[in-house]
């Protein structure tokens, strides 16, 4: 029964150094995800009609 709480307690130690190491990323990770959603938006503008054929096919399954 302990074991299994100081495992538990494991977990989320790490977690929380995740948690923590995230946050100090959190500026420089903000950036990346706007620069690659315009990167994204620019594929899907100049490839709409090849994605939207993919999108069909792979949301009707």
């Amino acid at each position: 029964c302990n074991f299994q709480i100081l495992h538990i307690m494991h977990i989320f130690q790490n977690n929380w150094y995740a948690i923590m190491f995230i946050k100090l990323l959190d500026s420089s990770i903000e950036r990346f995800i706007f620069n690659s959603s315009f990167y994204l938006l620019f594929l899907l503008k100049s490839n709409y009609i090849y994605y939207s054929h993919y999108f069909d096919f792979v949301f009707r399954r």
